[in-house]
């Protein structure tokens, strides 16, 4: 299972490349080819990284809701580590004599790196260490989608204060 994963990764580090690769491998030329763009496989990347979570978030008994609001979170995670920035041209992006252009690619071939390696540590986690637990502790934005115990007051606080009630 590992190398299947290593070669989803590497192909979600270099999807432009592997795009042109597999078109190659296939002798399609660009005007027989069916779809010309390499945001298809971006697109199959991020929808099955989701659809991965989702699955496990199910496998660990979150309910529905839980479920999509911690697969958004990965969601979020593979659109950016899974985006199809060059990070092999980094040192050409370095050399950009426009700060703003310059400083917003190296921070987006950062952004990616640091991304793409949570989701492998995250299924380095899944396969190794915890199982689907680590899907299940995904932090969550949605105030609707977090326990129902971690929302609740705990025994010991005090009730509302009522200001319609009388005072004495």
């Amino acid at each position: 299972m590992v190398p299947l994963w290593g070669g989803f990764f590497v192909m979600g580090l270099f999807p432009e490349q592997t795009y042109l690769l597999l078109r190659d491998w296939g002798n399609v030329v660009t005007q027989n080819a069916f779809i010309n763009s390499p945001l298809v496989l971006y697109m199959a990347l991020v929808a099955y990284t989701v659809f991965f979570a989702y699955q496990r978030c199910r496998e660990h008994g979150l309910d529905e809701v839980q479920s999509r609001a911690r697969s958004f979170a990965v969601l979020v995670y593979a659109l950016i580590g899974f985006f199809p920035v060059r990070i092999e041209a980094f040192m050409d992006y370095a050399s950009i004599p426009i700060p703003a252009y310059r400083n917003l690619l190296l921070a987006s071939c950062a952004l990616k790196i640091v991304c793409w390696a949570y989701l492998i540590l995250l299924l380095v986690r899944y396969h190794f260490l915890q199982g689907t637990a680590v899907f299940a502790g995904l932090p969550t934005l949605f105030p609707s989608a977090r326990d129902d115990a971690a929302n609740a007051l705990p025994e010991s606080a005090p009730p509302p204060i009522d200001d319609d009630a009388p005072r004495s």
